[in-house]
């Protein structure tokens, strides 16, 4: 996944976590304007998520991409990597032409593969790619629940076996074994020729339902013994409800054929029902959030390369017209992705030259606006805030980014 903080489609909300020493802040803003807890709460700035309304007018045809998904993946070879799908065609179908160009780029240099983070943006990629074939499996799954004609039945179960294969055991959550196990059961009718003895039946049936339970939470269900052990089981249920009497072949089959529409079938076929909506559930909403991280792909290189320019420690000098103090201090900007967790910004953006950060705790707000120059030695500009301070910040750095 590419990281959440370094999600987002509006440039000016990429991160909460550029993080600064706390002497900052009350330099910045002045004595009046930050409190000890104020300081205490803008270093614990949480993560900034995408937000939907923003992305709502690029959302793709959903409709059309797993139409495209179940007819290009129909049955996968050994092996296939599901980033093959993303590059051709699903990716540019999903609205992202830049990332498919990058991923389908040969032999680039690795410094610019880590600065593209093109191993997460392939990881993200694939993961999409697998939530749509769970979505397409959920839907054959919701299908499978009320299919009566064993063709359908069974066509239904290749189908799901086949796309199974793309899926993770996150994704598939042991599903694909329960279907493939159901496919038998689904096709057991009481078609068997030959009267039923209506007595004979009800004394058989109780045996059944006084032995075995129905409840699927039950580890010794009748749907938990038909997921690890298969059909078989069900058969050996079934005759122990003979219960030691004697039966005539065609009687028992007759008698276990009703046991199984009557009682067991439509168990089964609501487990099945739950299993496709539960699935498709889950699949759309990973196929949404991989979307989504996708979507901010291009910022968080942005922020990356801006990130690693403001990286190090630099000698700032503060004025502030409104009292006319003016102080000096350090600051310093961990590598990005250092796990470091200090007070800092609410939110930065740099883009080219320009650098915005904006500060926030308890309705109070400050944005400063500056620009890198020097060759990324420099860095001035002015911050105003809502409490009437503005000026200047000037500042040099004094040393580089550390290496990690």
């Amino acid at each position: 996944m590419l990281p959440r903080n370094l999600i987002g489609s509006n440039p000016v909300r990429f991160c909460r976590r550029l993080l600064c020493g706390t002497g900052l802040l009350s330099a910045l803003l002045g004595p009046a304007f930050w409190s000890a807890d104020l300081v205490g709460a803008a270093s614990t700035a949480s993560t900034i998520e995408a937000q939907p309304a923003a992305l709502a007018g690029t959302m793709p045809d959903w409709t059309k991409i797993r139409a495209t998904a179940a007819s290009v993946m129909d049955k996968p070879a050994a092996g296939t990597d599901p980033l093959v799908y993303f590059i051709d065609p699903l990716g540019r179908q999903l609205g992202f032409p830049d990332a498919v160009s990058t991923l389908a780029a040969k032999k680039l240099p690795p410094a610019l593969a880590a600065e593209l983070g093109v191993a997460e943006l392939a990881e993200t990629a694939r993961h999409l790619i697998r939530s749509l074939v769970g979505w397409n499996i959920a839907r054959a799954i919701r299908e499978l629940a009320s299919a009566t004609d064993e063709a359908e039945i069974d066509r239904l179960g290749r189908h799901i076996a086949d796309q199974a294969a793309w899926l993770t055991p996150e994704t598939e959550g042991g599903a694909a074994r329960f279907i493939l196990a159901s496919i038998p059961a689904l096709k057991s009718t009481a078609a068997e020729a030959g009267a039923l003895d209506e007595a004979a039946y009800r004394d058989y049936a109780a045996v059944l339902d006084a032995k075995y339970p129905m409840q699927p939470s039950n580890l010794d269900s009748w749907l938990a013994i038909l997921e690890t052990n298969g059909i078989e089981a069900w058969h050996d249920r079934l005759r122990a409800g003979m219960d030691g009497k004697t039966f005539d072949p065609q009687d028992f089959q007759v008698m276990a054929g009703r046991y199984i529409t009557s009682r067991l079938q439509p168990l089964l076929r609501l487990r099945l029902a739950q299993q496709g909506s539960e699935l498709e559930t889950w699949a759309a909403q990973r196929a949404y959030q991989d979307w989504v991280s996708l979507s901010g792909w291009k910022d968080s290189v942005r922020l990356r390369r801006g990130l690693a320019r403001l990286c190090g420690s630099w000698q700032w000098t503060i004025h502030n017209h409104q009292n006319h103090g003016e102080q000096k201090l350090t600051v310093n900007f961990p590598a990005s992705g250092s796990g470091q967790d200090h007070a800092g910004p609410a939110e930065i953006v740099v883009l080219g030259d320009s650098v915005y950060l904006r500060w926030e705790a308890g309705g109070r707000v400050q944005e400063d606006s500056l620009l890198l120059s020097k060759e990324g030695q420099r860095l001035e500009g002015s911050f105003v805030n809502n409490m009437g301070g503005w000026g200047s910040i000037t500042g040099k750095r004094t040393a580089g980014c550390p290496r990690k």
